[in-house]
């Protein structure tokens, strides 16, 4: 319980007081399973759940689309919801949308209980327990994902407005990322390069600013025949590696590898209609987290319904 209660306090006050830091921001969180169970590597994705973090390939056939995802970070301190659809999609670009909502469950404000300067994790004496109470934060967020296909060259750009609350202060945000993905078919390999918080901006009533770092991002996939390999390095010293493979088109197991989290593992299930995806993701301090997502492809639904009616 002790060690509960010590988690609680160091997690969320350095979420809550942190003035720049990526793994504060709700888009951190927004990545599918699909994504999370690859190591957090960028790829080129076929699946419109991958849209808060990926390029989409221009050879996808995802025009009406739904994902909807739900994960439980760390130990279910967290609940996360997103949800993706695709607007439009053609060989000449595409246009998806998304939202993600972020809830803590059953966690106490301790932004005053210590002297965070003094005592980054503090003993149980350095506490003021009078100064703990019932935490009321909000946080959501918006995605407006649009790619140019040029000749085995994708341009994406990702627009995402944002809103926090947190006890009685808010906070407006916007972020950017650009990104481009290419296709080498000489050696059957892709690569994508971009820079994730190309633009970042968060301004909260109190006059307080807060921005995401830029991370620049080189990440590659060598296809085989039944096996994927990807690997990435970034700006933030945060390599990568991920291995993913496919049974026929029913099945993909994946397990993913980086310097912050110790492992990945995941899998995917697939049929014309529906496409569940899931992944468990283990951190060294920070705890466990299961996700699970379930993409419907609504014009194949509308087919099998009207074949059933006939």
């Amino acid at each position: 319980m002790s060690k509960i209660f010590i988690f609680t306090l160091f997690y969320f006050s350095f979420l809550m007081s942190s003035p720049i830091n990526n793994y504060n921001s709700i888009f951190y969180f927004a990545k599918s399973p699909i994504t999370n169970s690859l190591g957090g590597i960028h790829f080129p994705a076929s699946n419109v759940g991958e849209v808060f973090y990926q390029p989409i390939l221009k050879e996808s056939k995802i025009k009406n689309n739904f994902s909807i995802s739900f994960s439980n970070p760390f130990n279910s301190q967290l609940e996360i919801v997103q949800l993706s659809y695709c607007i439009n999609h053609s060989s000449k670009n595409n246009l998806s949308i998304g939202f993600v909502n972020r809830l803590v469950k059953d966690v106490y404000n301790t932004i005053n209980a210590w002297d965070i300067d003094q005592f980054l994790i503090p003993d149980f004496s350095d506490i003021n327990y009078n100064e703990i109470n019932n935490l009321s934060y909000k946080d959501f967020a918006f995605l407006f994902s649009y790619s140019k296909y040029l000749k085995n060259i994708n341009l994406n750009v990702k627009f995402k407005p944002s809103y926090n609350s947190y006890e009685t202060n808010k906070a407006l945000g916007l972020d950017l990322d650009v990104l481009s993905h290419f296709f080498i078919p000489t050696i059957n390999t892709s690569f994508t390069i971009g820079i994730d918080n190309f633009f970042s901006y968060k301004k909260w009533d109190s006059g307080d600013i807060q921005k995401n770092i830029k991370e620049y991002f080189l990440s590659g996939v060598m296809s085989f025949e039944k096996i994927n390999i990807y690997l990435q390095t970034d700006s933030l010293y945060d390599d990568k590696i991920a291995f993913e493979y496919k049974a026929g088109d029913l099945f993909c197991g994946r397990i993913g590898m980086s310097d912050n989290e110790s492992y990945a593992i995941g899998f995917g299930l697939y049929s014309k209609t529906i496409e569940l995806d899931y992944a468990y993701l283990k951190h060294d301090f920070l705890g466990n987290t299961n996700q699970i997502s379930i993409l419907f492809n609504v014009d194949n639904l509308k087919l099998l319904k009207d074949n059933i009616d006939i």
